[in-house]
């Protein structure tokens, strides 16, 4: 005669984790997730002995067994995402250079473990370093290359520009021919005058990224009258004026192509972008991709100085709303 006990399933390695889990928890006395766990699956087995037993009721044992099956894949599904999140932050470790050249205050220099680093040091960045910490522009002009190589499958990229607190000048242009350079687009933060005009030949902070950026592309104009001027994008654009007198504008005409059907425009190759003859000029596209904006605070204006719309491209979307003036 078959014993009944023999009939009843028996814990095994696949439930242990949670029931240990469960007690270092209490005994560390921060009770986690592992508790309710541990105390539905035992209060389920043991139910479901005791009608077995008694002959009368139901019994969970199967609901049991596939609880534990999908919690144990949930926690294999989440300990992959762990997996990857400390690959993508051990390669962006790896990715920062060890040393920084500091500046001292009389300007001499010095190398030093980036580690060694402090809040307020002036650091130099010479052509083609890697900026080694966060901080802020003092002098000197700035470009920077996001150009991500990955796919969609690997992860959504998304780019974040921040202003400053005084008056900022923003411009938006795109590369799209490949036959001049490049498929790149650009936003740089030009120095501007008492009257928010660009300064001949002053000093330029220029961030380029190309369509990889298929995520959110956002802009953060913060405090100071800005000025925010889209020549054409390359991906889904959202621009906040923030706090402050902001103006925006979509769209510049050009008394000359601004490609290289005439190269004495004075423009690197690597900065064509692409305009449409008019009865007034060149018009640039303004914006080719998705644009939101957000005027926020302040008495703001927008300035859209032509729509074009053609059957063989992609329809722009442009959203304007919350503007104190237009």
């Amino acid at each position: 005669m078959t014993d009944a006990t023999s009939w009843l399933p028996e814990p095994d390695d696949s439930n242990r984790p949670f029931f240990e889990g469960a007690w270092r928890s209490i005994r560390a006395g921060s009770p986690g997730m592992d508790v309710p766990v541990a105390i539905a699956m035992g209060l389920a087995f043991l139910a479901s002995c005791y009608n077995f037993f008694r002959g009368a009721g139901e019994v969970w044992f199967d609901s049991v067994v596939m609880f534990i099956f999908f919690l144990l894949v949930s926690r294999y599904f989440e300990l992959m995402a762990r997996k990857r999140g400390a690959e993508t932050a051990e390669s962006l470790g790896q990715a920062l250079p060890v040393m920084a050249t500091r500046l001292s205050t009389g300007g001499s220099q010095s190398q030093i473990p980036v580690a060694d680093l402090n809040v307020g040091d002036r650091v130099l960045v010479k052509p083609g370093e890697t900026i080694p910490a966060d901080g802020s522009i003092e002098t000197g002009q700035s470009t920077i290359n996001i150009l991500d190589t990955g796919t969609s499958e690997e992860g959504i990229d998304d780019l974040f520009i921040y202003g400053t607190l005084q008056d900022d000048f923003f411009l938006l242009r795109a590369q799209r021919n490949p036959i001049w350079g490049r498929v790149m687009a650009s936003v740089s933060a030009i120095q501007v005058d008492a009257d928010r005009k660009p300064v001949p030949n002053g000093f330029v902070e220029r961030v380029n990224y190309d369509g990889a950026i298929e995520g959110r592309f956002v802009i953060y104009g913060r405090e100071g009258d800005d000025t925010f001027v889209l020549d054409d994008n390359m991906a889904p654009t959202v621009i906040f004026g923030d706090a402050g007198n902001d103006t925006f504008q979509i769209g510049q005409v050009y008394a000359s192509p601004r490609d290289g059907i005439n190269p004495d425009n004075g423009l690197a190759p690597e900065d064509y972008f692409e305009t449409t003859q008019i009865t007034r000029g060149y018009l640039s596209n303004g914006a080719s991709v998705s644009t939101t904006m957000f005027g926020g605070t302040g008495s703001d204006s927008l300035s859209i100085r032509f729509f074009s719309f053609q059957w063989t491209r992609v329809s722009t979307s442009i959203s304007v709303p919350a503007f104190g003036s237009l």
